[in-house]
């Protein structure tokens, strides 16, 4: 609605804006909704309690006890009907990559912003972190520390079945069975790439990924392809891209981005 509110006027109690259209949140008889800069009325009071709206015009909204939570957008019209789920949590790194976490009855599940299922409510949390979620991954739990990750980009699951899991770029995940190792590699597809390592991290910054085999490392890149052989003492990151690979008895050699020496 575009007309002036039929209500009293109240402080402009700003807590979010959003870019088009630029809305301001206000109360009436403890009921929140939305108007403009202009003060006029563009969502009428019927809120709860409700999250800032996106840059998509949405936001998840609480409506009251017996309603639950509901997905609306700035032109007040719900995508989930409320009491559908509980509650709504935007999924977003350093860019939004249009999907909400959904929580029902205790458990999580993700769906995207025409309220369609992607991943149904049955785990114990999503772990959306930021580095996680800009390589293209959201970590899964359920209980008794089972991990596992979702590629919103493919849509492949990694079962929530390892100790532990770790996102090392946009195409690799590695997968821990226990804390002894050896470890998984698995790809964005959900394919298994390798199990011969006992170790996989990767470096702030670099593309490449540091294994360990037999107490010796070497590199692979984002793909799991190796660049260098598992033959090193140590490597470490070197300046201008380089890495310093260190051999008991032979010293230091230098390897190129990409692993050549």
């Amino acid at each position: 609605k575009t007309q002036t509110c039929g209500y009293p006027a109240w402080p402009d109690r700003r807590v979010g804006v959003v870019r088009a259209p630029d809305l301001a949140a206000w109360a009436f008889s403890y009921k929140q909704g939305r108007r403009d800069r202009r003060g006029r009325c563009i969502i009428e009071p019927m809120f709860g309690n409700s999250s800032h709206f996106n840059d998509r015009g949405l936001a998840g909204v609480y409506m009251d006890h017996d309603k639950g939570s509901a997905l609306f957008d700035y032109q007040g019209r719900h995508r989930c009907r409320p009491g559908q789920y509980d509650s709504f949590t935007e999924v977003h790194g350093d860019v939004p990559c249009g999907l909400w976490e959904a929580r029902k009855d205790g458990l999580n599940g993700l769906i995207d912003d025409n309220c369609q299922v992607v991943l149904p409510v049955e785990c114990y949390s999503i772990i959306s972190m930021k580095d996680w979620v800009a390589k293209g991954w959201v970590e899964l739990r359920h209980e008794a520390r089972a991990c596992g990750a979702y590629n919103f980009r493919t849509g492949a699951v990694v079962p929530p079945v390892y100790y532990n899991v770790a996102a090392l770029g946009p195409d690799l995940l590695r997968a821990d069975p226990d804390f002894k190792g050896p470890v998984k590699l698995i790809n964005s597809r959900g394919e298994l790439v390798s199990d011969i390592y006992d170790s996989a991290y990767g470096e702030k910054g670099r593309t490449e990924i540091i294994v360990t085999k037999g107490g010796l490392q070497g590199l692979i890149d984002a793909s799991g392809q190796v660049l260098a052989q598992c033959r090193y003492s140590s490597i470490t990151p070197a300046p201008y891209g380089l890495w310093e690979g260190r051999r008991a008895g032979h010293g230091s050699e230098f390897l190129r981005r990409g692993g050549g020496r």
